[in-house]
């Protein structure tokens, strides 16, 4: 247990996350941070086109001077499910404090699909005490060259309620600390 350490100043913005749609919390032992989305999900209802959703997702977290943190990982969840000739693309750029990292997919094909994805991020241990930033830039593209319906989504409660889907939920920053 990790009773010091909070997370503040929690900021989003985009059309995939609109005032009201994102629930950011820590878990109990504070070894994680939760981020679930309302509405960060792209559909096109039977007919060609393309979508782009964007949110842009930052937080800090405070350390105790006793202790210092690091980001081991990054668990991304969400769902696509595309006809033949849609593909979907998904940018994620991840800043922790001073080190970042870009992660891009692309995704093709036939039918529905949960995605599940570890991220390895390991970065560095920050400074002592030190107070640390984590923001994520995202993106998600929906491009259809068919006239089926189509759509992708980061967990939209929406949507995955219809698909019978349980498990974790959004994005989940898993970190780790260590006295100093």
């Amino acid at each position: 247990m990790q009773p010091n350490i909070k997370i503040y100043d929690i900021n989003y913005a985009g059309s995939g996350c609109p005032i009201g749609s994102v629930s950011v919390s820590m878990t109990p032992n504070k070894g994680a941070i939760n981020a679930v989305f309302d509405r960060f999900y792209a559909s096109l209802s039977n007919k060609q086109g393309q979508q782009v959703k964007r949110c842009k997702l930052s937080m800090s977290i405070q350390v105790p001077k006793n202790k210092r943190v690091r980001l081991r990982q990054v668990r991304f969840r969400g769902f696509y499910e595309l006809p033949a000739n849609a593909y979907t693309k998904f940018v994620r750029n991840y800043r922790f404090g001073s080190k970042t990292k870009q992660v891009n997919r692309t995704l093709q094909g036939k039918g529905f699909r949960v995605i599940n994805q570890r991220e390895p991020f390991n970065t560095s241990w920050e400074r002592c005490g030190k107070n640390v930033r984590l923001q994520v830039d995202s993106m998600i593209e929906l491009k259809s060259r068919s006239d089926n319906s189509s759509q992708v989504g980061i967990d939209s409660f929406d949507q995955l309620m219809k698909r019978n889907y349980r498990g974790e939920r959004g994005w989940k920053f898993i970190l780790d600390f260590t006295p100093c």
